[in-house]
Protein backbone atom coordinates (compact mmCIF):
# COMPACT_ATOMS: atom_id res chain seq x y z
CA UNK A 1 0.00 0.00 0.00
CA UNK A 2 2.87 2.37 1.07
CA UNK A 3 4.51 1.76 -2.65
CA UNK A 4 1.49 2.19 -4.50
CA UNK A 5 1.04 5.90 -2.43
CA UNK A 6 4.42 7.14 -2.61
CA UNK A 7 3.79 5.87 -6.82
CA UNK A 8 0.59 8.08 -6.64
CA UNK A 9 2.47 11.04 -5.76
CA UNK A 10 5.60 10.95 -7.63
CA UNK A 11 4.85 12.86 -10.41
CA UNK A 12 3.41 15.08 -7.96
CA UNK A 13 6.77 16.12 -6.28
CA UNK A 14 7.40 20.16 -6.71
CA UNK A 15 10.44 21.95 -5.17
CA UNK A 16 9.19 24.49 -2.30
CA UNK A 17 9.08 28.15 -3.37
CA UNK A 18 7.49 31.17 -1.95
CA UNK A 19 4.29 32.11 -3.82
CA UNK A 20 4.39 35.37 -5.70
CA UNK A 21 3.04 38.40 -4.19
CA UNK A 22 -0.40 38.64 -6.19
CA UNK A 23 -1.87 35.12 -5.49
CA UNK A 24 -0.87 35.76 -2.03
CA UNK A 25 -3.04 38.49 -1.99
CA UNK A 26 -5.98 36.69 -3.76
CA UNK A 27 -5.93 33.80 -1.39
CA UNK A 28 -5.46 36.10 1.51
CA UNK A 29 -8.49 38.50 0.07
CA UNK A 30 -10.64 35.22 0.19
CA UNK A 31 -10.62 34.19 3.61
CA UNK A 32 -10.82 38.14 4.62
CA UNK A 33 -14.33 38.88 2.32
CA UNK A 34 -15.77 35.39 2.50
CA UNK A 35 -19.35 36.62 1.58
CA UNK A 36 -21.80 39.41 1.09
CA UNK A 37 -22.10 40.56 4.59
CA UNK A 38 -18.34 40.53 5.67
CA UNK A 39 -18.41 43.47 2.53
CA UNK A 40 -20.93 45.48 3.86
CA UNK A 41 -19.90 44.55 7.66
CA UNK A 42 -16.67 46.02 6.87
CA UNK A 43 -17.62 49.07 4.89
CA UNK A 44 -19.73 49.92 7.39
CA UNK A 45 -17.70 49.98 10.15
CA UNK A 46 -15.33 51.85 8.50
CA UNK A 47 -17.82 54.62 8.54
CA UNK A 48 -19.22 53.85 12.09
CA UNK A 49 -15.16 54.98 12.93
CA UNK A 50 -14.64 58.01 10.68
CA UNK A 51 -17.14 59.51 12.93
CA UNK A 52 -20.65 59.16 11.01
CA UNK A 53 -24.00 60.21 12.33
CA UNK A 54 -25.79 58.94 8.70
CA UNK A 55 -24.89 55.27 6.51
CA UNK A 56 -26.61 54.30 3.80
CA UNK A 57 -26.34 51.29 2.21
CA UNK A 58 -27.38 51.23 -1.81
CA UNK A 59 -28.01 47.86 -3.11
CA UNK A 60 -27.91 47.20 -7.10
CA UNK A 61 -29.47 43.21 -7.18
CA UNK A 62 -29.15 42.84 -3.43
CA UNK A 63 -25.84 43.14 -3.74
CA UNK A 64 -24.08 41.00 -6.55
CA UNK A 65 -24.09 43.53 -8.82
CA UNK A 66 -23.01 46.45 -7.05
CA UNK A 67 -22.90 47.30 -3.33
CA UNK A 68 -22.75 51.27 -2.34
CA UNK A 69 -21.86 52.95 1.36
CA UNK A 70 -22.52 56.54 1.79
CA UNK A 71 -21.61 58.18 4.60
CA UNK A 72 -21.19 61.76 6.34
CA UNK A 73 -17.60 60.91 8.40
CA UNK A 74 -14.42 62.70 8.65
CA UNK A 75 -13.46 61.84 4.69
CA UNK A 76 -10.02 60.70 3.98
CA UNK A 77 -7.32 63.21 4.33
CA UNK A 78 -5.40 63.54 0.43
CA UNK A 79 -2.17 62.30 2.34
CA UNK A 80 -3.54 59.01 3.29
CA UNK A 81 -5.41 57.73 -0.59
CA UNK A 82 -2.04 55.98 -1.58
CA UNK A 83 -1.95 53.96 1.35
CA UNK A 84 -5.52 53.58 1.67
CA UNK A 85 -6.14 50.09 -0.70
CA UNK A 86 -3.03 48.70 0.85
CA UNK A 87 -2.80 45.48 3.35
CA UNK A 88 -2.10 46.24 7.08
CA UNK A 89 -1.90 50.17 6.30
CA UNK A 90 -4.23 51.34 9.09
CA UNK A 91 -4.79 54.73 11.41
CA UNK A 92 -5.98 52.43 14.04
CA UNK A 93 -2.70 51.64 16.25
CA UNK A 94 0.51 52.00 15.71
CA UNK A 95 1.92 48.21 17.39
CA UNK A 96 0.54 45.80 19.27
CA UNK A 97 0.08 47.38 22.66
CA UNK A 98 -2.28 49.99 21.10
CA UNK A 99 -4.54 46.83 21.21
CA UNK A 100 -5.39 47.79 25.08
CA UNK A 101 -6.24 51.07 24.52
CA UNK A 102 -8.46 50.60 21.56
CA UNK A 103 -11.93 52.03 20.38
CA UNK A 104 -12.72 51.19 16.96
CA UNK A 105 -14.37 48.56 15.18
CA UNK A 106 -11.83 47.61 12.82
CA UNK A 107 -7.88 48.03 13.26
CA UNK A 108 -6.13 45.48 10.87
CA UNK A 109 -6.27 47.23 7.99
CA UNK A 110 -6.98 45.13 5.84
CA UNK A 111 -10.89 45.71 4.52
CA UNK A 112 -10.09 47.53 1.66
CA UNK A 113 -6.81 45.91 0.36
CA UNK A 114 -8.81 42.50 0.43
CA UNK A 115 -12.39 44.06 -1.30
CA UNK A 116 -9.40 45.20 -4.14
CA UNK A 117 -8.25 41.55 -4.58
CA UNK A 118 -11.91 39.96 -5.07
CA UNK A 119 -13.79 43.01 -6.09
CA UNK A 120 -13.80 46.48 -8.31
CA UNK A 121 -13.08 48.91 -6.01
CA UNK A 122 -13.58 52.74 -6.11
CA UNK A 123 -13.54 55.79 -3.87
CA UNK A 124 -15.12 59.11 -3.38
CA UNK A 125 -13.69 61.31 -0.26
CA UNK A 126 -13.48 64.60 0.76
CA UNK A 127 -11.97 65.87 4.14
CA UNK A 128 -13.26 68.56 6.18
CA UNK A 129 -10.08 70.45 5.40
CA UNK A 130 -10.07 69.73 1.72
CA UNK A 131 -12.98 72.20 -0.44
CA UNK A 132 -13.41 69.50 -3.02
CA UNK A 133 -13.70 65.78 -3.22
CA UNK A 134 -11.77 63.23 -4.87
CA UNK A 135 -12.65 60.48 -6.52
CA UNK A 136 -9.84 57.14 -6.52
CA UNK A 137 -9.80 53.94 -8.33
CA UNK A 138 -7.82 50.87 -7.46
CA UNK A 139 -5.67 47.78 -8.95
CA UNK A 140 -6.57 44.38 -7.77
CA UNK A 141 -3.49 44.91 -5.35
CA UNK A 142 -4.90 47.84 -3.78
CA UNK A 143 -2.74 50.05 -5.57
CA UNK A 144 -4.08 53.85 -6.08
CA UNK A 145 -4.26 54.02 -10.17
CA UNK A 146 -6.54 56.75 -10.75
CA UNK A 147 -7.26 59.62 -8.81
CA UNK A 148 -9.72 62.99 -9.84
CA UNK A 149 -11.34 65.60 -8.43
CA UNK A 150 -15.09 65.69 -8.21
CA UNK A 151 -17.59 67.56 -6.28
CA UNK A 152 -18.97 65.41 -2.73
CA UNK A 153 -19.90 67.11 0.98
CA UNK A 154 -17.66 65.88 3.24
CA UNK A 155 -17.71 62.13 3.89
CA UNK A 156 -16.78 59.24 1.90
CA UNK A 157 -18.48 56.75 -1.10
CA UNK A 158 -17.27 53.02 -1.84
CA UNK A 159 -18.42 51.27 -4.11
CA UNK A 160 -17.60 47.50 -4.78
CA UNK A 161 -18.57 45.91 -8.34
CA UNK A 162 -18.14 42.52 -9.83
CA UNK A 163 -17.75 41.30 -6.03
CA UNK A 164 -15.69 37.81 -6.72
CA UNK A 165 -15.32 38.13 -10.67
CA UNK A 166 -11.81 36.54 -10.07
CA UNK A 167 -13.33 33.75 -8.30
CA UNK A 168 -15.89 31.88 -10.49
CA UNK A 169 -16.93 29.59 -7.50
CA UNK A 170 -17.53 31.94 -5.26
CA UNK A 171 -19.39 33.92 -7.40
CA UNK A 172 -21.39 31.43 -8.77
CA UNK A 173 -22.12 30.08 -4.74
CA UNK A 174 -23.13 33.72 -4.27
CA UNK A 175 -25.75 34.31 -7.36
CA UNK A 176 -27.26 30.66 -6.16
CA UNK A 177 -27.79 31.84 -2.55
CA UNK A 178 -28.47 35.56 -3.25
CA UNK A 179 -31.51 35.45 -1.53
CA UNK A 180 -30.33 34.00 1.82
CA UNK A 181 -26.93 36.45 1.71
CA UNK A 182 -29.09 39.30 1.80
CA UNK A 183 -31.39 38.45 4.48
CA UNK A 184 -28.48 37.78 6.10
CA UNK A 185 -26.98 41.13 5.41
CA UNK A 186 -30.24 43.27 6.57
CA UNK A 187 -30.19 41.03 9.83
CA UNK A 188 -26.65 42.03 10.29
CA UNK A 189 -27.18 46.19 9.87
CA UNK A 190 -30.41 45.94 11.34
CA UNK A 191 -27.92 44.88 14.76
CA UNK A 192 -25.80 48.28 14.00
CA UNK A 193 -28.78 50.17 13.56
CA UNK A 194 -29.60 48.61 17.03
CA UNK A 195 -27.05 49.72 18.93
CA UNK A 196 -25.51 52.48 17.32
CA UNK A 197 -26.88 55.76 18.90
CA UNK A 198 -27.49 58.64 16.81
CA UNK A 199 -26.84 57.09 13.90
CA UNK A 200 -28.92 57.42 10.78
CA UNK A 201 -29.01 54.18 8.57
CA UNK A 202 -30.71 53.34 5.46
CA UNK A 203 -30.33 50.41 3.29
CA UNK A 204 -32.40 50.12 -0.21
CA UNK A 205 -31.88 47.63 -3.23
CA UNK A 206 -32.76 48.07 -6.17
CA UNK A 207 -36.43 46.55 -7.87
CA UNK A 208 -37.46 46.95 -3.76
CA UNK A 209 -40.80 49.20 -3.09
CA UNK A 210 -39.31 50.87 -0.01
CA UNK A 211 -36.05 50.36 2.14
CA UNK A 212 -35.13 47.50 3.32
CA UNK A 213 -34.10 49.69 6.78
CA UNK A 214 -34.68 53.21 7.70
CA UNK A 215 -33.68 54.85 11.20
CA UNK A 216 -33.91 58.26 11.80
CA UNK A 217 -30.77 57.94 14.59
CA UNK A 218 -32.84 58.06 17.67
CA UNK A 219 -30.54 58.99 20.82
CA UNK A 220 -31.42 55.73 22.60
CA UNK A 221 -31.32 52.38 21.69
CA UNK A 222 -34.73 51.81 22.44
CA UNK A 223 -36.12 54.92 20.23
CA UNK A 224 -33.71 52.69 17.28
CA UNK A 225 -36.12 49.49 18.65
CA UNK A 226 -38.97 50.94 17.92
CA UNK A 227 -38.44 52.61 14.86
CA UNK A 228 -37.30 48.97 13.06
CA UNK A 229 -39.94 47.07 15.08
CA UNK A 230 -42.78 49.16 16.80
CA UNK A 231 -43.57 49.93 20.51
CA UNK A 232 -45.44 46.88 21.22
CA UNK A 233 -42.06 44.81 20.57
CA UNK A 234 -40.10 47.12 23.05
CA UNK A 235 -42.85 46.34 26.04
CA UNK A 236 -41.83 42.36 25.81
CA UNK A 237 -38.23 43.74 26.45
CA UNK A 238 -36.30 44.05 29.41
CA UNK A 239 -33.67 46.91 29.81
CA UNK A 240 -30.58 45.72 31.42
CA UNK A 241 -27.22 47.42 32.25
CA UNK A 242 -24.22 45.40 33.85
CA UNK A 243 -20.91 46.79 34.51
CA UNK A 244 -18.22 44.43 35.53
CA UNK A 245 -14.45 43.71 35.26
CA UNK A 246 -14.46 46.55 33.28
CA UNK A 247 -16.60 44.99 30.93
CA UNK A 248 -20.23 47.15 30.28
CA UNK A 249 -23.32 45.77 28.82
CA UNK A 250 -25.95 48.44 27.99
CA UNK A 251 -28.94 46.33 25.88
CA UNK A 252 -31.94 44.76 25.98
CA UNK A 253 -33.09 41.18 26.57
CA UNK A 254 -36.71 39.45 25.71
CA UNK A 255 -39.32 39.28 28.65
CA UNK A 256 -39.43 35.69 30.01
CA UNK A 257 -42.49 33.71 29.10
CA UNK A 258 -45.06 32.79 31.86
CA UNK A 259 -44.69 29.53 33.29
Amino acid sequence: YQRRVRERWAGFEMAIRQIDKATVHRICSDQVITNLSSVVKELAENSLDAGATSVEIRLTDSGAERVEVVDDGGGIVPSDFENLGRKHATSKIENFESLESLSSFGFRGEALSSLCGVASVSVITRHSTQPLGARLGFGGDGELLEQEPVAREVGTTVVIEQLFHKLPVRKQELGRNLKREYAKLVGLLTGYAIVCEGVRFKVTNSGAKGPAISTKGGRHMKDNIIELFGATQVKQLVPIKLHQAGVLVDGFISRPDPG
